[in-house]
């Protein structure tokens, strides 16, 4: 499944850092947060994200993890590494999308 994020008139909480992205007169929020939960077998995580004060897990699939610069497979994830994302959404709710390991 590949989802797609949509605009979905989210501001990212002091509480998380991220960056602001400028693309085609829409900016977009690169959060970075870390992994809880990884799944390698059932191809999903979850990552965390601080939403009014409260920490929430997000869901994300293989298909929306890129290995990028760092060269690590997702299979090779684990609770605790240090990912960057963007707020998406699926048929059930906010997941993270565009999931990328850091350093």
């Amino acid at each position: 499944n590949l989802y797609l994020p949509k605009d979905i008139g989210y501001k990212a909480p002091v509480e998380t850092a991220h960056k602001q992205q400028q693309t085609e007169n829409k900016t977009t929020s690169v959060i970075v947060g870390r992994i809880n939960n990884i799944q390698p077998e059932n191809a999903r995580g979850f990552v965390d994200y601080v939403q009014d004060g409260k920490v929430l897990s997000l869901y994300f699939s293989q298909n929306s993890y890129s290995a990028g610069s760092s060269g690590v497979s997702f299979s090779e994830l684990k609770i605790g590494d240090q990912v960057s994302y963007e707020l998406g959404e699926n048929y059930k709710g906010l997941c993270a999308v565009n999931v990328t390991k850091c350093g």
